[in-house]
């Protein structure tokens, strides 16, 4: 087998992977689907309630970092939630950010009120 022959297969083997870790984060996330609404909105109302880090948020909303830090993002780039400026200490003593609702975010809670 020629030199380039070998290099094409092993670059072949290596994209399958990728394409395999692919598919599985997709499956993970539509897993997730139907219950990502319900875990943002319980994330922005208890950033509402009181402005908070991602720990303390993990505390209070008993979630796992990975869901609530990934919700917490989904809401930033939605324009509902954004840092407030002030940072406050995790559990561990480091620094972290303190997450506030904005304008955006207040008017999405009460509309989703409104729905229900």
């Amino acid at each position: 087998m020629r030199k380039n022959a070998r290099h094409w297969i092993g670059r072949s083997q290596a994209m399958k992977s990728l394409f395999d870790y692919i598919d599985t984060s997709k499956e993970a996330y539509k897993s997730i689907l139907p219950h990502l609404s319900g875990m943002k909105a319980r994330v922005l109302q208890a950033i509402r309630n009181s402005p908070s880090t991602d720990d303390h948020l993990e505390i209070v909303l008993d979630m796992r970092h990975q869901s609530l830090s990934a919700c917490r993002r989904h809401l930033v780039k939605d324009g509902l939630v954004e840092e407030s400026g002030d940072y406050l200490p995790t559990r561990s003593g480091r620094k972290a950010r303190v997450w506030i609702i904005t304008e955006k975010g207040i008017i999405a809670l009460s509309r989703k009120k409104d729905e229900q």
